[in-house]
């Protein structure tokens, strides 16, 4: 039973991951800071809306994807879980496109 429901865990992934981990800036923050092991949070802030930014960082630290401490915002372990599982179905599909765009606007 354990076996069939991680298959159709693995299933329901590979069949949406990609759109999720695509299209979602909470996925990329959460990978970005899971990689860079930080997240400065006023560099996002400059290459978001303001409107986007405030709500997608909310969401990220309510979710529990990175945490402030004395104002850096670091990974949690659900950041690194999330990388860990979802990262590689997004590089074996193609879909990282726009956390690639992130990280080269972040790099700039």
């Amino acid at each position: 039973m354990i076996c069939l429901v991680y298959l159709m865990g693995i299933i329901i992934l590979t069949v949406f991951g990609p759109t999720f981990i695509d299209r979602s800036i909470s996925y990329h923050i959460a990978f970005y800071a899971a990689d860079e092991q930080k997240v400065d949070i006023d560099e996002i802030r400059q290459k978001f809306s303001e409107e986007i930014f405030n709500k997608r960082i909310h969401d990220a630290v309510e979710t529990g994807f990175i945490e402030e401490k004395d104002g850096i915002y670091m990974p949690t372990w659900k950041a690194e879980l999330i990388t860990f599982l979802l990262k590689p179905i997004g590089e074996i599909t193609g879909s990282l496109d726009t956390y690639e765009e992130l990280r080269e606007k972040l790099a700039k």
